[in-house]
């Protein structure tokens, strides 16, 4: 192999798709700068370490399945007067997930509980943890269909490798007792 070859093959056989975009504009940089090779090294490195966390928040954000984008600094704090704004900040910090604490937004219908619960879930993703939304009805559907193929076991393994899972609409749809079983136990 030549060696205007080599470099950007083992690149892709290593699987460092950063480094392999970056490496010849920052060796160039180094040359210009007279950084010595533990530095263009290190920063040949941070790129891709940067880089694949870019791409993992984007995979855990496709994979939580939000059905829009909300943004806590969004929210209208001001037209819920009852809501505790340190509280939902302190929750953005994220400490209930890593000591596996239940959060229940409740109030009425228009107070911004989803838009809260998806703010609160993006910020999680961005922190790292495995995030699903889903709603009540549509839990209880994919619970059903399970049940009825003999594949529940199957689905509570992969429930069980969520960090935090939003279910939305809890209170909005009424359950038969098995649907009930199903969701609550």
């Amino acid at each position: 192999m030549s060696d205007a070859t080599a470099i950007p093959a083992y690149l892709k056989s290593l699987r460092l798709p950063a480094i392999s975009s970056c490496y010849r504009a920052l060796a160039d940089q180094a040359r210009r700068e007279g950084l010595s090779h533990e530095a263009y090294l290190q920063a040949l490195l941070q790129e891709e370490v940067a880089q694949r966390r870019v791409r993992r928040v984007k995979s855990l954000l496709k994979s939580a399945r939000f059905p829009v984008t909300k943004t806590l600094d969004a929210f209208r704090f001001d037209e819920v007067s009852s809501l505790n704004r340190e509280m939902v900040h302190e929750l953005a910090r994220n400490h209930y997930i890593a000591a596996k604490e239940s959060v229940v937004l409740c109030g009425n219908s228009g107070m911004g509980k989803t838009h809260l619960a998806i703010s609160l879930g993006i910020l999680a993703c961005e922190a790292g943890y495995r995030v699903r939304f889903v709603t009540a009805a549509a839990l209880a559907n994919e619970l059903l269909a399970a049940r009825d193929d003999r594949s529940l076991h199957r689905l509570e393994k992969q429930w069980q490798k969520i960090d935090l899972a939003i279910v939305d609409e809890l209170g909005y749809v009424p359950f038969d007792p098995v649907t009930a079983q199903l969701l609550f136990l």
